[in-house]
């Protein structure tokens, strides 16, 4: 604080949204490691007196070269729920796919060379939005994270024209392998075209 009056001591660093921070043993330091949007890099900054202030979210990325397409249905899409995927999906308990963490994995390879679209959700249940939201799973797994997974692939599906969904596939891995089952049993016959599960949760007991 300076004058009784909050100072936000990360807000100035630029591209770093997404971030981790440790501070000193004295207080008197504070190493903010930036993840992204950018990649990696660190600042340091000095503390003067010790003091530190204490609807699903949606990511797509889309080739560079066909973002402003207007050729409808010409793209695949891959919603993840975790791991690898077109629909990418964890959908598990206190967990985040969309975030600004500067990342290059096997998604971000399709998306760059194997021209994919692959979409993030974090439904009900995920991190970083408040307790009531990632509450909403609790005595409830395997049902509101599915269905927040379809709904908004449905939106995202119908507002960018240009993803085919006549190629709509869905992976996950751990709790997203479940999600990755479940969604295609909740979801309209034909809705997915393809389900990758990976090291499903079977048995809640040793979850």
């Amino acid at each position: 604080t300076v004058d009784n009056a909050w100072t936000c001591v990360t807000c100035k660093h630029e591209n770093c949204t997404y971030q981790t921070n440790s501070i000193s043993p004295e207080l008197n330091y504070l190493l903010t490691l930036c993840r992204g949007p950018a990649p990696i890099h660190y600042y340091l900054s000095a503390l003067k007196d010790g003091n530190i202030e204490q609807k699903a979210r949606v990511q797509i990325a889309l080739p560079s070269d066909q973002r402003h397409r207007s050729s409808a249905h010409s793209l695949p899409v891959l919603l993840k729920v975790y791991g690898i995927a077109n629909l990418f999906i964890y959908a598990g308990p206190n967990t985040q796919l969309v975030n600004d963490e500067f990342v290059i994995g096997f998604e971000e390879y399709l998306v760059s060379a194997r021209n994919y679209a692959v979409v993030k959700i974090d439904g009900r249940g995920s991190a970083g939005r408040g307790w009531k939201y990632r509450s909403a799973i609790y005595g409830v797994l395997g049902t509101v994270e599915v269905y927040d997974q379809i709904e908004a692939i449905k939106a995202v599906l119908k507002k960018h024209p240009i993803l085919d969904t006549s190629r709509l596939s869905i992976f996950g891995w751990s709790y997203g392998g479940l999600v990755a089952v479940k969604a295609p049993e909740v979801a309209p016959e034909g809705f997915f075209k393809c389900a990758v599960s990976v090291a499903p949760v079977a048995n809640f007991l040793y979850y």
